[in-house]
């Protein structure tokens, strides 16, 4: 059960509302909107860092759906948060070079979502070593938090 975009009852597949490809593979993804929509809106790919702890991949990323709740309804952007490939949800194996391609393929799929027309990445850990990556290819990210 989600409340308000937190998992309420550890159930992070539920978070899964969205799901985008990058390359060959189909992945999972939390995409949430401001109330009201709109046009000419900002969008954030938010990128997950390496799994790590007791419970590796599992909890790597199921407070990030909280974050872009508020994003979206504090900030009024487009927040997604890609499960990148590897991870619970998503198709493929864990490569960093796969990972960086992942949130290229992230950040084309939300600046195609409606309403939607210049996008961030931001990043913490290795996430942010994503983010700076994927602008470093990609030319139209207009920005990068790490």
């Amino acid at each position: 059960m989600t409340t308000a975009g937190v998992v309420t009852d550890g159930a992070a597949e539920a978070l899964e509302n969205h799901r985008f490809s990058s390359g060959d593979l189909t992945l999972a993804a939390h995409l949430e909107r401001p109330p009201g929509g709109g046009t000419g809106l900002p969008g954030v790919v938010i990128c997950h860092g390496f799994p790590s702890g007791p419970d590796g991949g599992a909890n790597s990323v199921t407070t990030f759906p909280e974050l872009a709740f508020r994003i979206a309804t504090e900030m009024g952007w487009v927040a997604m948060v890609p499960y990148l490939r590897g991870m619970d949800g998503s198709e493929g194996d864990f490569s960093l070079d796969g990972w960086r391609d992942d949130v290229v393929a992230a950040v084309a799929d939300l600046r195609s979502q409606p309403g939607v027309d210049m996008v961030w990445a931001v990043g913490f850990g290795s996430g942010a070593s994503l983010a700076i990556c994927a602008a470093a290819v990609d030319e139209e990210i207009m920005g990068v938090g790490a």
